[in-house]
């Protein structure tokens, strides 16, 4: 079964629970769900397009405690329909736990975050042997002569020359 799958089975168990147990939520139409697989944050209930959206990769890590992330954005659904409005407060913690969540705010288990993006890196050497990794705004602005070069906090100065033709990826 695919992870997407997992999740939209938590999320009907979740969905029929709440429409039984709050008829302002009922009343509204299913929340579209969407799924992201980048970032730190499992999941966002966003009200305007009434739709629920959930970090595939972070669930894929721990399907089975993801339940309470499902549960924690459809808490802020419900809650949105009855008071048009929805936080982390006394309220929601109560059908947050009405629902079968724990009530919290964050998640409570470790999830490896996925990078959203990679990140080169180049290699300048100057004169004395000093070595910096440098970042690609300023690798690019010395190549194109925007900077003379850069300094760094030992006082070492590095200069577009000092290039040694090396990058690497950070992902």
């Amino acid at each position: 079964m695919s992870i997407e799958a997992t999740i939209m089975g938590y999320f009907h168990e979740y969905d029929a629970k709440a429409r039984a147990l709050y008829p302002a939520y009922a009343a509204r139409p299913i929340p579209k769900v969407t799924f992201f697989a980048k970032g730190r944050t499992n999941g966002w209930a966003k009200y305007g397009s009434w739709e629920v959206k959930f970090n595939t990769h972070n669930a894929s890590q721990v399907p089975e405690e993801f339940r309470n992330t499902v549960s924690h954005e459809i808490a802020h659904m419900v809650d949105y329909a009855l008071r048009g409005r929805s936080g982390h407060d006394r309220i929601w913690k109560a059908i947050h736990r009405t629902l079968g969540g724990t009530g919290t705010r964050c998640s409570q288990y470790g999830i490896t975050v996925k990078r959203g993006r990679v990140k080169n890196e180049y290699l300048y050497r100057n004169a004395a042997g000093a070595e910096v990794w440098c970042g690609p705004k300023h690798h690019a602005a010395m190549r194109r002569g925007k900077i003379e070069g850069i300094r760094i906090r030992s006082g070492e100065k590095f200069m577009p020359s000092d290039w040694t033709g090396k990058h690497r990826t950070l992902s």
